[in-house]
């Protein structure tokens, strides 16, 4: 197994994970997310709009694409860090992150069909739902001792 691979599973499986794990999956995700609105934005163009059918590259590559959402998905990873942290630190990132991965995509996917701000918020409240559902669920690490006998 590379050693890239080795690690992102050592990261998946430990205990307790550091703030400065957490800061680099709330900013990785942040842009991923950001990225998922700008494709959900570009599916809904009408044909005759001159961005219809850019490519994802193409949008980043605006300008103003990246003046605008370029440092707010940087602040929205800044801000979601804590939560992410505090909420899931303890839990088994392997069920917790993909939960909230999947929530957060699909909700911006969704209500941005509907409207381009009802993605963009709900994206945030998605988050802190799916932040708070992984802090009650039985996701804890694989470590034998932490199973109830």
């Amino acid at each position: 197994m590379p050693i890239s691979c080795q690690a992102a599973s050592s990261a998946m499986h430990n205990r307790m994970h550091s703030y400065v794990f957490f800061l680099v999956v709330s900013i990785v995700g942040a842009f991923v997310t950001a990225s998922a609105y700008m494709i959900a934005l570009q599916v809904s163009l009408p044909p005759t709009d001159l961005a219809y059918g850019q490519s994802l590259w193409k949008i980043w590559d605006d300008p103003f694409v990246r003046a605008v959402a370029g440092p707010v998905a940087f602040l929205s990873g800044l801000v979601a860090s804590p939560l992410l942290y505090f909420c899931l630190r303890r839990r088994r990132l392997s069920v917790a992150l993909p939960i909230v991965f999947v929530s957060v995509l699909a909700t911006v996917t969704l209500l941005t069909a509907l409207s381009p701000l009802a993605g963009w918020f709900g994206s945030y409240v998605a988050l802190v739902v799916s932040c708070i559902v992984c802090s009650r669920i039985r996701a804890i690490s694989f470590d034998r001792s932490n199973r109830p006998t």
